[in-house]
Protein backbone atom coordinates (compact mmCIF):
# COMPACT_ATOMS: atom_id res chain seq x y z
CA UNK A 1 0.00 0.00 0.00
CA UNK A 2 0.90 3.80 -0.91
CA UNK A 3 2.55 5.33 2.19
CA UNK A 4 1.08 8.90 2.20
CA UNK A 5 3.19 11.43 3.92
CA UNK A 6 1.00 14.97 3.22
CA UNK A 7 -2.11 16.19 2.68
CA UNK A 8 -1.02 17.48 -0.79
CA UNK A 9 -0.59 14.09 -1.79
CA UNK A 10 -4.15 13.42 -0.99
CA UNK A 11 -5.17 16.10 -3.13
CA UNK A 12 -3.30 15.32 -5.95
CA UNK A 13 -4.83 11.19 -5.64
CA UNK A 14 -6.40 9.21 -7.01
CA UNK A 15 -5.59 7.44 -3.38
CA UNK A 16 -7.67 4.40 -1.99
CA UNK A 17 -10.30 4.34 0.79
CA UNK A 18 -7.97 2.26 2.34
CA UNK A 19 -4.59 4.72 2.44
CA UNK A 20 -6.81 7.87 3.48
CA UNK A 21 -8.39 6.32 6.52
CA UNK A 22 -4.55 5.25 7.27
CA UNK A 23 -3.19 8.97 6.33
CA UNK A 24 -6.16 10.29 9.16
CA UNK A 25 -5.13 7.46 11.68
CA UNK A 26 -1.71 8.52 11.85
CA UNK A 27 -2.66 12.55 12.02
CA UNK A 28 -4.85 11.98 15.01
CA UNK A 29 -2.20 9.37 16.40
CA UNK A 30 0.58 11.84 16.30
CA UNK A 31 -1.68 14.90 17.23
CA UNK A 32 0.35 17.19 20.27
CA UNK A 33 -1.72 16.34 23.84
CA UNK A 34 -3.88 19.13 24.91
CA UNK A 35 -2.64 21.03 27.78
CA UNK A 36 -3.02 19.51 31.33
CA UNK A 37 -5.63 21.38 33.28
CA UNK A 38 -3.10 21.59 36.37
CA UNK A 39 -0.69 23.49 34.15
CA UNK A 40 -3.54 25.84 32.92
CA UNK A 41 -4.73 26.71 36.62
CA UNK A 42 -0.86 26.77 37.83
CA UNK A 43 0.12 30.45 37.93
CA UNK A 44 3.35 31.75 36.06
CA UNK A 45 2.85 29.07 33.50
CA UNK A 46 3.06 30.42 29.83
CA UNK A 47 -0.18 28.33 29.22
CA UNK A 48 -2.02 29.69 32.30
CA UNK A 49 -1.00 33.67 31.48
CA UNK A 50 -2.22 33.20 27.56
CA UNK A 51 -5.80 31.67 28.98
CA UNK A 52 -6.22 34.22 31.69
CA UNK A 53 -5.10 36.78 29.00
CA UNK A 54 -8.07 35.39 26.70
CA UNK A 55 -10.79 35.48 29.25
CA UNK A 56 -9.76 39.04 30.54
CA UNK A 57 -9.89 40.49 26.86
CA UNK A 58 -13.48 38.87 26.22
CA UNK A 59 -14.79 40.22 29.36
CA UNK A 60 -13.67 43.63 28.71
CA UNK A 61 -15.43 42.98 25.05
CA UNK A 62 -18.70 41.89 26.94
CA UNK A 63 -18.64 44.53 29.42
CA UNK A 64 -17.81 47.37 26.01
CA UNK A 65 -21.14 45.83 24.53
CA UNK A 66 -22.98 46.25 27.27
CA UNK A 67 -21.98 50.03 27.67
CA UNK A 68 -22.26 50.67 24.49
CA UNK A 69 -25.75 48.94 24.31
CA UNK A 70 -26.71 51.39 27.75
CA UNK A 71 -25.39 54.87 26.02
CA UNK A 72 -27.93 54.50 23.52
CA UNK A 73 -30.86 55.26 25.97
CA UNK A 74 -30.40 58.26 28.45
CA UNK A 75 -31.79 56.42 31.29
CA UNK A 76 -29.59 53.92 31.19
CA UNK A 77 -25.98 55.05 30.19
CA UNK A 78 -22.93 55.61 32.38
CA UNK A 79 -22.66 59.03 34.52
CA UNK A 80 -19.53 59.66 32.63
CA UNK A 81 -21.58 59.24 29.38
CA UNK A 82 -24.54 61.17 30.34
CA UNK A 83 -22.33 64.28 31.23
CA UNK A 84 -20.99 63.86 27.31
CA UNK A 85 -23.85 63.90 26.01
CA UNK A 86 -26.14 66.26 27.81
CA UNK A 87 -23.99 69.53 26.54
CA UNK A 88 -22.91 68.05 23.48
CA UNK A 89 -26.36 66.46 21.91
CA UNK A 90 -28.87 68.29 24.05
CA UNK A 91 -27.16 71.85 25.32
CA UNK A 92 -27.77 71.24 28.60
CA UNK A 93 -24.89 71.65 30.92
CA UNK A 94 -24.74 69.21 34.13
CA UNK A 95 -24.28 71.20 37.42
CA UNK A 96 -20.85 70.33 39.53
CA UNK A 97 -20.59 69.84 42.98
CA UNK A 98 -19.77 72.74 44.98
CA UNK A 99 -18.28 73.71 48.56
CA UNK A 100 -20.75 75.27 51.56
CA UNK A 101 -19.11 78.11 52.69
CA UNK A 102 -20.71 80.49 55.57
CA UNK A 103 -19.49 83.51 57.57
CA UNK A 104 -17.93 82.67 61.15
CA UNK A 105 -17.97 84.82 64.06
CA UNK A 106 -14.87 84.40 65.97
CA UNK A 107 -14.74 85.54 69.77
CA UNK A 108 -11.72 86.16 72.17
CA UNK A 109 -11.95 86.73 75.26
CA UNK A 110 -7.96 86.45 75.95
CA UNK A 111 -5.54 88.99 76.06
CA UNK A 112 -3.63 87.53 72.97
CA UNK A 113 -3.32 87.88 69.45
CA UNK A 114 -3.94 85.26 66.96
CA UNK A 115 -2.27 85.55 63.47
CA UNK A 116 -2.27 86.53 61.25
CA UNK A 117 -3.28 82.78 59.45
CA UNK A 118 -2.82 82.48 55.73
CA UNK A 119 -5.64 81.24 53.74
CA UNK A 120 -6.38 77.64 54.74
CA UNK A 121 -4.30 76.80 57.61
CA UNK A 122 -6.84 78.08 60.94
CA UNK A 123 -9.16 74.82 60.76
CA UNK A 124 -13.07 74.91 62.34
CA UNK A 125 -15.49 71.28 62.96
CA UNK A 126 -18.49 70.86 63.06
CA UNK A 127 -18.83 68.15 65.43
CA UNK A 128 -22.65 66.66 64.17
CA UNK A 129 -21.15 65.37 60.67
CA UNK A 130 -17.68 66.09 61.35
CA UNK A 131 -17.49 68.23 58.59
CA UNK A 132 -14.29 70.53 58.65
CA UNK A 133 -13.97 74.17 57.34
CA UNK A 134 -11.34 76.78 56.86
CA UNK A 135 -10.82 80.47 56.61
CA UNK A 136 -10.73 81.62 52.91
CA UNK A 137 -8.36 84.45 53.30
CA UNK A 138 -5.56 85.75 55.58
CA UNK A 139 -6.96 86.71 58.80
CA UNK A 140 -5.80 87.56 62.16
CA UNK A 141 -8.04 87.40 65.52
CA UNK A 142 -7.49 90.85 67.53
CA UNK A 143 -6.55 90.68 71.02
CA UNK A 144 -9.89 90.19 73.07
CA UNK A 145 -12.41 91.05 74.52
CA UNK A 146 -13.22 90.84 70.62
CA UNK A 147 -15.95 89.60 68.04
CA UNK A 148 -14.33 89.34 64.43
CA UNK A 149 -16.02 87.46 60.96
CA UNK A 150 -14.03 85.37 59.48
CA UNK A 151 -15.15 83.65 55.53
CA UNK A 152 -15.26 80.06 55.86
CA UNK A 153 -15.56 76.99 53.18
CA UNK A 154 -15.53 73.31 53.38
CA UNK A 155 -12.71 71.41 52.74
CA UNK A 156 -14.60 68.62 50.87
CA UNK A 157 -17.53 69.20 48.45
CA UNK A 158 -21.02 68.40 48.68
CA UNK A 159 -23.36 67.95 50.75
CA UNK A 160 -21.97 65.90 52.92
CA UNK A 161 -20.57 69.34 54.35
CA UNK A 162 -24.06 71.02 55.28
CA UNK A 163 -24.24 72.85 58.64
CA UNK A 164 -27.45 74.20 59.86
CA UNK A 165 -26.80 77.26 62.04
CA UNK A 166 -24.14 76.39 65.05
CA UNK A 167 -23.37 73.25 64.04
CA UNK A 168 -19.51 74.67 63.70
CA UNK A 169 -18.63 75.35 66.90
CA UNK A 170 -14.95 74.71 67.43
CA UNK A 171 -11.73 75.07 66.14
CA UNK A 172 -9.75 71.68 65.22
CA UNK A 173 -6.60 73.28 67.22
CA UNK A 174 -8.10 75.36 70.20
CA UNK A 175 -6.68 78.64 70.88
CA UNK A 176 -6.95 79.69 74.54
CA UNK A 177 -9.96 81.70 75.04
CA UNK A 178 -11.43 81.73 71.51
CA UNK A 179 -15.10 80.10 70.38
CA UNK A 180 -16.81 80.19 67.26
CA UNK A 181 -19.87 79.31 66.19
CA UNK A 182 -21.74 79.58 62.55
CA UNK A 183 -25.06 82.36 62.47
CA UNK A 184 -25.86 81.48 59.02
CA UNK A 185 -25.85 78.12 57.71
CA UNK A 186 -23.50 76.35 55.28
CA UNK A 187 -25.18 74.88 51.96
CA UNK A 188 -23.26 72.26 50.21
CA UNK A 189 -24.53 70.38 46.72
CA UNK A 190 -23.50 67.52 45.08
CA UNK A 191 -22.88 66.83 41.53
CA UNK A 192 -26.41 66.63 39.53
CA UNK A 193 -28.26 63.66 39.76
CA UNK A 194 -28.62 61.81 36.57
CA UNK A 195 -32.33 61.86 37.11
CA UNK A 196 -32.03 65.78 37.03
CA UNK A 197 -30.22 66.06 34.22
CA UNK A 198 -32.85 64.08 32.34
CA UNK A 199 -34.88 66.01 33.14
CA UNK A 200 -34.12 69.18 32.16
CA UNK A 201 -33.29 67.46 28.97
CA UNK A 202 -36.74 66.80 28.67
CA UNK A 203 -37.58 70.38 29.15
CA UNK A 204 -34.84 71.30 26.63
CA UNK A 205 -36.69 69.43 24.14
CA UNK A 206 -39.91 70.29 24.85
CA UNK A 207 -38.91 74.00 24.10
CA UNK A 208 -38.60 72.91 20.44
CA UNK A 209 -42.57 71.31 20.35
CA UNK A 210 -40.71 67.73 20.65
CA UNK A 211 -42.25 65.71 23.70
CA UNK A 212 -39.31 64.47 26.61
CA UNK A 213 -37.88 61.44 25.98
CA UNK A 214 -37.24 59.96 29.10
CA UNK A 215 -40.56 57.80 30.05
CA UNK A 216 -39.26 58.30 33.61
CA UNK A 217 -38.32 61.32 34.35
CA UNK A 218 -41.49 63.08 34.17
CA UNK A 219 -40.88 64.74 30.88
CA UNK A 220 -41.93 68.48 29.83
CA UNK A 221 -42.92 69.69 26.78
CA UNK A 222 -43.06 73.62 26.99
CA UNK A 223 -40.59 76.18 26.72
CA UNK A 224 -41.97 77.69 29.77
CA UNK A 225 -40.79 75.07 32.13
CA UNK A 226 -37.61 74.66 29.68
CA UNK A 227 -36.52 78.56 30.57
CA UNK A 228 -37.10 78.07 34.28
CA UNK A 229 -35.55 74.28 34.74
CA UNK A 230 -32.41 75.47 32.53
CA UNK A 231 -32.32 79.21 32.36
CA UNK A 232 -31.27 81.39 29.04
CA UNK A 233 -28.26 79.42 28.51
CA UNK A 234 -29.06 75.86 29.82
CA UNK A 235 -26.87 76.08 32.36
CA UNK A 236 -28.55 74.58 34.58
CA UNK A 237 -31.30 77.34 35.84
CA UNK A 238 -31.86 81.02 36.17
CA UNK A 239 -28.96 82.23 37.30
CA UNK A 240 -28.90 84.66 39.97
CA UNK A 241 -26.37 88.05 40.66
CA UNK A 242 -23.61 86.27 42.39
CA UNK A 243 -23.45 83.42 39.90
CA UNK A 244 -24.80 80.72 41.40
CA UNK A 245 -27.92 78.76 39.89
CA UNK A 246 -31.19 78.36 40.53
CA UNK A 247 -32.49 75.00 40.93
CA UNK A 248 -36.12 74.20 39.75
CA UNK A 249 -36.82 70.28 40.31
CA UNK A 250 -40.42 70.82 39.52
CA UNK A 251 -42.74 72.48 37.24
CA UNK A 252 -46.33 72.51 36.46
CA UNK A 253 -48.22 74.31 33.67
CA UNK A 254 -52.23 74.97 34.00
CA UNK A 255 -53.98 76.57 31.13
CA UNK A 256 -56.80 78.64 31.89
CA UNK A 257 -59.31 78.28 29.19
CA UNK A 258 -61.09 80.89 29.65
CA UNK A 259 -59.15 83.75 30.47
CA UNK A 260 -56.13 82.54 27.96
CA UNK A 261 -54.02 82.93 31.43
CA UNK A 262 -50.88 80.26 31.23
CA UNK A 263 -49.83 79.64 34.76
CA UNK A 264 -46.27 78.13 35.57
CA UNK A 265 -46.26 76.80 39.05
CA UNK A 266 -42.47 75.78 40.50
CA UNK A 267 -40.55 74.50 43.39
CA UNK A 268 -37.00 73.04 44.17
CA UNK A 269 -36.21 70.06 46.00
CA UNK A 270 -37.17 71.38 49.20
CA UNK A 271 -40.72 72.63 48.01
CA UNK A 272 -41.75 76.30 47.32
CA UNK A 273 -38.93 78.47 45.83
CA UNK A 274 -37.31 81.10 47.75
CA UNK A 275 -39.14 84.78 46.81
CA UNK A 276 -35.97 86.49 45.90
CA UNK A 277 -35.75 83.66 43.30
CA UNK A 278 -39.23 83.48 42.10
CA UNK A 279 -38.85 87.28 40.96
CA UNK A 280 -35.67 86.19 38.95
CA UNK A 281 -37.14 83.26 37.25
CA UNK A 282 -40.50 84.88 36.94
CA UNK A 283 -38.67 88.20 35.04
CA UNK A 284 -37.31 85.33 32.82
CA UNK A 285 -40.04 83.49 32.10
CA UNK A 286 -42.42 86.76 31.23
CA UNK A 287 -40.01 88.39 29.18
CA UNK A 288 -40.29 85.27 26.81
CA UNK A 289 -43.88 85.46 27.25
CA UNK A 290 -44.00 89.12 25.78
CA UNK A 291 -41.87 88.01 22.99
CA UNK A 292 -44.35 85.13 21.92
CA UNK A 293 -47.63 87.21 22.87
CA UNK A 294 -48.34 85.00 25.71
CA UNK A 295 -50.19 85.70 28.64
CA UNK A 296 -48.19 84.42 32.03
CA UNK A 297 -48.41 84.33 35.08
CA UNK A 298 -45.40 82.80 37.08
CA UNK A 299 -46.80 81.39 40.39
CA UNK A 300 -45.23 80.03 43.86
CA UNK A 301 -46.08 76.47 45.32
CA UNK A 302 -47.32 75.63 49.02
CA UNK A 303 -45.93 72.96 50.49
CA UNK A 304 -47.81 69.99 52.17
CA UNK A 305 -46.01 68.53 55.42
CA UNK A 306 -46.62 65.18 56.34
CA UNK A 307 -44.89 63.39 58.79
CA UNK A 308 -43.87 60.09 58.92
CA UNK A 309 -44.41 57.97 62.09
CA UNK A 310 -44.32 54.29 62.98
CA UNK A 311 -42.14 51.33 63.67
CA UNK A 312 -40.13 48.94 61.47
CA UNK A 313 -38.88 45.33 62.19
CA UNK A 314 -35.43 44.23 61.12
CA UNK A 315 -32.75 41.87 61.40
CA UNK A 316 -29.69 41.29 60.14
CA UNK A 317 -28.32 45.07 60.21
CA UNK A 318 -24.89 46.16 61.41
CA UNK A 319 -26.02 49.77 61.19
CA UNK A 320 -26.90 52.24 64.57
CA UNK A 321 -30.05 52.79 65.05
CA UNK A 322 -28.65 56.84 64.17
CA UNK A 323 -27.10 55.44 61.12
CA UNK A 324 -31.17 53.47 59.64
CA UNK A 325 -32.59 56.89 60.42
CA UNK A 326 -30.17 58.95 58.79
CA UNK A 327 -30.53 56.39 55.60
CA UNK A 328 -34.72 57.26 55.80
CA UNK A 329 -34.41 60.97 56.45
CA UNK A 330 -32.11 61.27 52.60
CA UNK A 331 -34.75 58.58 51.03
CA UNK A 332 -38.06 60.80 52.45
CA UNK A 333 -36.40 63.43 50.91
CA UNK A 334 -35.93 61.94 47.85
CA UNK A 335 -39.26 60.84 47.42
CA UNK A 336 -40.57 64.52 48.27
CA UNK A 337 -38.65 65.54 45.02
CA UNK A 338 -39.47 62.87 43.19
CA UNK A 339 -43.69 63.43 43.84
CA UNK A 340 -44.79 66.33 41.32
CA UNK A 341 -46.55 69.33 41.96
CA UNK A 342 -50.25 68.33 42.44
CA UNK A 343 -49.26 64.46 42.97
CA UNK A 344 -49.75 61.68 40.92
CA UNK A 345 -52.91 60.94 38.41
CA UNK A 346 -55.59 59.62 39.03
CA UNK A 347 -55.75 60.69 42.33
CA UNK A 348 -53.87 63.82 42.05
CA UNK A 349 -52.15 62.92 45.32
CA UNK A 350 -49.24 60.44 47.12
CA UNK A 351 -50.89 57.29 48.23
CA UNK A 352 -49.49 55.82 51.02
CA UNK A 353 -47.53 52.94 49.60
CA UNK A 354 -45.28 55.52 48.66
CA UNK A 355 -44.23 56.65 51.62
CA UNK A 356 -43.78 53.22 52.72
CA UNK A 357 -41.42 52.84 49.94
CA UNK A 358 -39.41 55.53 50.69
CA UNK A 359 -38.79 53.63 54.25
CA UNK A 360 -38.29 50.61 52.55
CA UNK A 361 -35.50 51.38 50.30
CA UNK A 362 -33.64 52.86 53.18
CA UNK A 363 -32.63 49.26 53.48
CA UNK A 364 -31.57 48.23 49.75
CA UNK A 365 -29.08 46.49 48.94
CA UNK A 366 -25.36 48.32 48.50
CA UNK A 367 -26.25 50.91 50.71
CA UNK A 368 -23.97 51.87 54.16
CA UNK A 369 -26.84 51.50 56.26
CA UNK A 370 -28.51 48.24 54.76
CA UNK A 371 -30.67 46.18 56.93
CA UNK A 372 -33.61 43.28 55.80
CA UNK A 373 -36.97 45.41 56.88
CA UNK A 374 -39.11 42.32 57.90
CA UNK A 375 -42.25 44.33 58.86
CA UNK A 376 -43.08 47.91 58.61
CA UNK A 377 -46.04 49.40 60.37
CA UNK A 378 -47.10 53.30 60.11
CA UNK A 379 -49.03 55.19 61.96
CA UNK A 380 -48.79 58.44 60.31
CA UNK A 381 -49.61 59.11 57.54
CA UNK A 382 -52.56 57.13 57.58
CA UNK A 383 -53.39 57.26 53.80
CA UNK A 384 -52.88 59.13 50.76
CA UNK A 385 -52.20 62.75 50.95
CA UNK A 386 -54.14 65.03 48.36
CA UNK A 387 -52.44 68.24 46.99
CA UNK A 388 -54.44 70.96 45.00
CA UNK A 389 -52.66 72.16 41.72
CA UNK A 390 -50.34 74.51 43.66
CA UNK A 391 -49.34 72.05 46.41
CA UNK A 392 -46.11 69.83 46.76
CA UNK A 393 -45.33 67.35 49.49
CA UNK A 394 -42.88 67.69 51.84
CA UNK A 395 -42.06 64.37 53.84
CA UNK A 396 -40.28 64.25 57.08
CA UNK A 397 -39.57 61.75 59.70
CA UNK A 398 -41.31 61.90 63.14
CA UNK A 399 -41.03 59.29 65.31
CA UNK A 400 -39.63 55.86 64.14
CA UNK A 401 -39.58 53.09 66.43
CA UNK A 402 -36.77 50.08 65.26
CA UNK A 403 -37.46 46.57 66.73
CA UNK A 404 -34.69 44.28 65.99
CA UNK A 405 -35.62 40.60 65.74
Amino acid sequence: MTTIATIEEILAGPVTQAEGESFVRGLIATAPAPIPLATLNTPGTPESAIVYALGAAEAQRSLDRQLFAQSGFRGSCSRAWLDVVAPETYGVTPRAKDFATTPLTIENTSGALYGPFIAGTLRFVNDVNNAIFTNTVTASIPIGPSTVGIDAIAIEAGIASTSSVGDISRLETPLEGVSVTNLQPAIGTDAESAESINDRIDARLGAFGVPGAGFATGATDTALESLAKNGFDNGGGVARDDGSRIVVSRSRVELDGLTGVTTLYLADDDGPLDGSDLLLVEALVQAYGEWVTLDIAVANTTAVSVTVDGTITIRGAAATDAQILAQIDVELIGASRACPIHGFPPSNGAPLRYVENAVENAGDAGKLTAFRLVDIVLSSPTGATSLAENEVLVLARGTITIVRV
